[in-house]
């Protein structure tokens, strides 16, 4: 599979932003596809808090469930997602939110992985770049409403 890299530039505090992605136990209160998250245990290695988390996905017909080790480092602004066991041959993810700290913020998302099954591979093959479009933008949409729902600038709308 390709790696895919997005960046966009949002309006926030990049603290804020990378508070927002780091609670990953609210992902499925706006992920469509995210039927949870179970957070296994929590660690620190210094100033980066690791979190070992398994999360619930559907899509369409496919359920499945992976666990990850995500690196939160709040000095560097990055959040690291290594994968640990699920249906994939490998999962390497990491964000970055660059930026002053009054904002605007630039969020960077990497992603490059592949799955282990046949068919997830060929409709992730079919529908990767949408899907990776409507997972930033489902993050883009959040941040408007947690951070600043008056502000001028539009948020995009909604994606089904």
């Amino acid at each position: 599979m390709p790696q895919i890299t997005e960046r966009r530039e949002l309006p926030f505090r990049p603290a804020d932003m990378f508070a927002f992605v780091a609670d990953i136990e609210r992902y499925s209160e706006f992920l469509k596809w995210c039927d949870g998250v179970v957070v296994h245990a929590r660690e620190s290695e210094g100033d980066r808090k690791i979190v070992t988390a398994e999360m619930n996905v559907r899509v369409k017909m496919f359920t499945e469930r992976f666990l990850t080790r995500v690196t939160l480092d709040a000095g560097s602004r990055t959040i690291e997602v290594d994968y640990i066991e699920g249906p994939f041959k490998r999962l390497v993810n990491r964000w970055t939110f660059e930026g002053p700290e009054g904002g605007p913020c630039i969020v960077g998302f990497w992603i490059d992985f592949e799955f282990r099954k046949p068919a997830l591979r060929l409709f992730a093959g079919v529908v990767l770049h949408e899907a990776v479009d409507r997972l930033v933008s489902a993050f883009v949409r959040r941040a408007y409403r947690l951070y600043d729902p008056t502000t001028n600038v539009a948020a995009p709308a909604e994606a089904s």
